[in-house]
């Protein structure tokens, strides 16, 4: 599979509107890391769970209120927003979905909404 083809399949569902997600080249990043995950056994459901591992552990850290941990709790949030961005181009990539995979996707998602207000 070339770059236009795996381009095509990643971008498939490219955010629009003013504040558009590209601004943060979040989709950007994850794509040139699909194109090395892709080749390899790396399924996308091992990235999620990953993500939500970390999502966890960033929100404890940030929960502890000290700032060193606070600080080091964000940017694994951030590492997490993009491990989602990951998970979905490289299911869209290989081709595979599962309601696990469809799961654990909508399970990262409502961990989000509901810890991190």
């Amino acid at each position: 599979m070339n770059n236009k083809e795996l381009e095509a399949k990643v971008r498939k569902k490219e955010a629009t509107g003013f504040v558009s997600r590209r601004i943060f080249a979040y989709r950007t990043i994850a794509f040139h890391l699909v194109k090395l995950l892709v080749k390899t056994p790396v399924k996308p459901n091992q990235i999620t769970v990953l993500e939500i591992l970390l999502f966890l552990t960033s929100v404890a850290l940030v929960g502890t209120g000290r700032h060193k941990y606070m600080i080091i709790g964000a940017v694994i949030g951030v590492i997490c927003v993009y491990l989602d961005y990951i998970d979905g181009s490289l299911a869209r990539a290989k081709g595979v979905t599962s309601r696990l995979g469809n799961a654990l996707d909508s399970a990262s998602c409502y961990l989000e909404y509901i810890l991190i207000p």
